[in-house]
């Protein structure tokens, strides 16, 4: 199926939180990636979908702080021939 919405790999951190005696320099967000459909992108909030619909729409949607996101690639998917 070819979507009308672009597929992406967004990158993003995550919270890490701990519970020991861990030493508070060595904790960190995690980066980390999702991939998916590209739903709709402003200043503060972006959202992908995991899944396409049988209306070509995206579902599943995560929405991430726009803050949280380091990068955004774009990929193009066409029909095999």
């Amino acid at each position: 199926m070819v979507s009308d919405y672009p597929l992406v790999i967004v990158t993003w951190l995550d919270i890490t939180a701990t519970a020991g005696w861990e030493d508070p320099d060595e904790v960190n967000p995690i980066e980390v990636s999702t991939i998916g459909w590209l739903y709709s992108q402003d200043e503060s909030t972006v959202k992908v979908g995991n899944s396409l619909g049988e209306d070509g729409r995206p579902y599943g949607i995560s929405a991430f702080p726009a803050g949280c996101i380091t990068s955004i690639e774009y990929y193009n998917l066409s029909p095999s021939s």
